[in-house]
């Protein structure tokens, strides 16, 4: 009974390994956007700050109502699984969409479809971590998904910052603050 004891265990932290990596290229992904984001809302797509601070407090909201909708159905229907894929799925279909919203009404409907699926994933995915693993090492568990998660957020500012300058962007351009400077 040992071996089998020990490959369960095996498997248990392959989920929390796969589950980790995933959170990790998320969060890179959506740190890249997040530190644009409010740039490219005010100034690309001319909102308001106060508009800026709509959408963050609607993404806010709808992600903590979604994220009690998650555990409960997560737990009713007893697979966790598809709530995570169906979460995962959605944040990363969504992202790519900022690149073509020409207005605050679109860039609202990605925010909150991201948001949205963060959450759908949230609970479903730690429910799957402490159930693929012995409550003896859920600590264990749950400290290399969130070190994987932590380390996406970590990677994003330095990946950003050395190729930003070869992007071509104009939100930091020198003739963009120039324009800025003389007004």
């Amino acid at each position: 009974m040992a071996p089998e004891t020990e490959q369960a265990k095996k498997l248990g932290f392959r989920n929390v390994w796969y589950l980790g990596i995933v959170s990790l290229f998320t969060d890179i992904s959506s740190e890249m956007i997040l530190g644009v984001l409010p740039l490219f809302v005010t100034i690309d797509l001319g909102a308001t700050k106060e508009l800026l601070g709509l959408m963050e407090g609607a993404a806010d909201s709808l992600s903590y109502a979604f994220r009690s909708f998650a555990g409960v159905i997560s737990d009713r229907i007893a697979s966790r699984k598809p709530l995570v894929m169906v979460g995962y799925a959605l944040s990363t279909v969504a992202k790519p969409f900022f690149s073509v919203t020409s207005n605050f009404a679109q860039a609202l409907a990605v925010r909150l479809t991201d948001r949205a699926g963060k959450r759908i994933r949230t609970s479903p995915r730690d429910a799957l971590i402490s159930d693929s693993v012995k409550e003896a090492v859920s600590g264990r568990a749950f400290g290399l998904h969130r070190s994987l998660d932590q380390v996406g957020a970590i990677i994003d500012p330095f990946w950003l910052s050395s190729s930003y300058p070869l992007s071509g962007s104009e939100i930091c351009s020198s003739s963009h603050s120039s324009q800025g400077r003389s007004q």
